[in-house]
């Protein structure tokens, strides 16, 4: 896979509905340009890549967060209607 075949796959994820995703495939969709242009190292390239891996690991446990959050404010909705309202 080249720097072409790359940056056509990344074009599919930015049309992602996901935002998070959409800003990640811009930014290594301007990574694999610059290295295509020679303004990148490889292992600058890689470094960019590897910490764009790591953001979008901390992204997905933030979200984790935000869900689990919401549920447990429904559930604790949800027993505080069955006191008030026996089933």
């Amino acid at each position: 896979m080249n720097c072409t075949d790359i940056v056509n796959q990344l074009a599919g994820v930015l049309q992602s509905p996901s935002t998070v995703a959409a800003q990640i495939a811009a930014s290594a969709t301007q990574a694999t340009q610059q290295l295509k242009a020679g303004q990148l190292t490889q292992d600058e390239y890689k470094e960019i890549i590897g910490d764009l891996q790591t953001q979008q690991l901390v992204n997905i446990e933030a979200q984790f967060l935000v869900v689990k959050e919401e549920l447990d404010q429904l559930f604790n909705l949800i027993s505080q209607a069955t006191s008030i309202f026996p089933l």
